[in-house]
């Protein structure tokens, strides 16, 4: 039983269970994990701070904010077995910024049973659900304004059956000038999965198609960031999203500690925690980074990212 409630709430992704109207009314959950430690462990709040390798899924437009070229791979160990990999690419380039990237989530084996004649049921195999994403992203800038642009292919997969759709995404961010005791504040703007609906056999969903709003903010202790994001989705209720980060400075790095509040996770408190080191100049890398993020979903388990990135 455990494991089916976790399944279900993977592939629903973060809407509440228990709510009515939207909530659960689209397909392809793999749309709403979010790849990265970091924004995980800040409560998945990064549509403003997106800045790096996974402003690829996160907004685009932060692709534009590349120092160098990024490459990323994150494990997500979620409850019940099921498992979500991402690996991507940021490249800085004369002509923009670009990204690609895979995902993929494989929900593990469950038991494939028929209806016994008088009640009860009969186990007669196993399958498995597994879906993924390919998506290409490009980000940009003029002046103090980044724009952004992803397409995205899925593909679903539930035993013997298989469903593909194809979506884009919409990115935006702005600085805003200030002074330099109020530090910097950025705001961000997406617009998610406009796309086909996703069809298996006679039966088609919708795309979680969601609008995203953040803004992140660093105070004159530039070792201090603050963001706060807000989700008006088409398949949930209204979701806030907030967390901090404090660096530490060393000599050949940082480290890093990071909490955050995702109002999204109805199976646990909403809290989220996490760490990040950064080595620099190490070996022929200009950067390494590791980071962990620790979310609980209350008695469905507690789910563990880890991601390693490194600059070229």
């Amino acid at each position: 039983m455990k494991k089916i409630l976790a399944v279900f709430l993977v592939l629903l992704m973060h809407g509440s269970l228990y709510a009515g109207g939207r909530v659960g009314t689209s397909s392809a959950g793999i749309l709403k994990i979010a790849p990265g430690a970091r924004p995980a462990a800040m409560g998945n709040a990064f549509i403003a701070l997106a800045n790096d390798v996974n402003a690829i899924y996160w907004n685009p437009a932060g692709l534009s904010e590349l120092q160098s070229s990024e490459g990323a791979f994150m494990y997500n160990s979620y409850i019940a077995d099921i498992k979500y990999s991402y690996l991507a690419g940021a490249f800085k380039t004369k002509a923009g910024n670009f990204g690609l990237s895979v995902a993929l989530l494989d929900a593990g084996d469950m038991l494939q049973t028929t209806l016994k004649v008088g009640g009860g049921y009969d186990v007669i195999g196993s399958y498995t659900a597994k879906d993924r994403v390919i998506q290409c992203s490009y980000g940009a800038k003029y002046k103090d304004f980044s724009y952004g642009a992803s397409a995205k292919i899925i593909n679903q997969k539930i035993l013997d059956s298989s469903a593909n759709a194809y979506a884009i995404d919409l990115g935006a961010q702005y600085k805003l000038k200030t002074t330099s005791e109020l530090g910097g504040i950025k705001l961000g703007a997406t617009i998610n999965n406009i796309g086909n609906r996703v069809k298996f056999d006679q039966e088609s969903e919708r795309l979680p198609i969601y609008l995203k709003l953040g803004v992140s903010i660093c105070p004159g202790i530039k070792s201090v960031i603050g963001v706060f994001d807000v989700k008006i989705a088409n398949d949930n209720n209204m979701v806030f999203n907030a967390g901090t980060e404090y660096i530490y400075q060393m000599k050949q790095g940082q480290i890093a500690g990071r909490l955050g509040f995702d109002s999204s996770n109805d199976a646990g408190s909403g809290i989220t925690l996490g760490v990040g080191i950064k080595f620099v100049r190490l070996s022929n890398l200009k950067d390494f980074q590791f980071d962990y993020a620790f979310v609980p979903y209350g008695d469905l388990d507690n789910s563990h990212r880890v991601s390693l990135s490194v600059k070229f």
